[in-house]
């Protein structure tokens, strides 16, 4: 559920100005759903008010997302992100189309001065650091502290 509606919002925001765009708000919304307040997307009810919260119609998105148009996209992307290496969600492709990450305050990550426009995948909610590193140009290093923890 949660894919096919994300998918249908991205298409939609092609045709809205960038200030407009509610894919990425949704995408944000959806990710603290699941992991900060374990709510279920894949429920119709909870992937409405998520919708409409971010300022789309849910409703209307929920009842599309069952429907041929829904399936055919996600089909398409899902063939994509397979082509690409991408094997689980949620998974950022940096130096290549980098739409999903965003800046993370306080990163436990260092930033090497070397850059990298190699694309490279992430995957995972505990690598969206990493990522966000990398969608800047710099290689990411663990600290000492930090890799003692892991």
């Amino acid at each position: 559920m949660a894919l096919r509606v994300t998918l249908l919002v991205q298409k939609e925001d092609r045709s809205r100005p960038k200030k407009d765009r509610k894919a990425l708000a949704l995408i944000h919304r959806i990710f603290r759903a699941c992991w900060v307040e374990n709510l279920d997307p894949a429920k119709a009810d909870v992937m409405q008010a998520l919708c409409n919260e971010v300022g789309v119609n849910g409703r209307d998105l929920v009842e599309r997302a069952s429907g041929e148009e829904a399936k055919k996209l996600l089909m398409k992307t899902t063939n994509d992100a397979l082509s690409r290496g991408v094997f689980g969600v949620p998974s950022f492709i940096v130096n290549d189309h980098v739409e999903a990450v965003t800046a993370i305050e306080n990163s436990p990550f260092e930033e090497d001065a070397s850059s990298s426009t190699e694309p490279a995948l992430f995957w995972g909610n505990d690598r969206l650091e990493v990522a966000t590193l990398a969608s800047r140009g710099n290689k990411p290093l663990l600290r000492g502290d930090r890799l003692a923890s892991l």
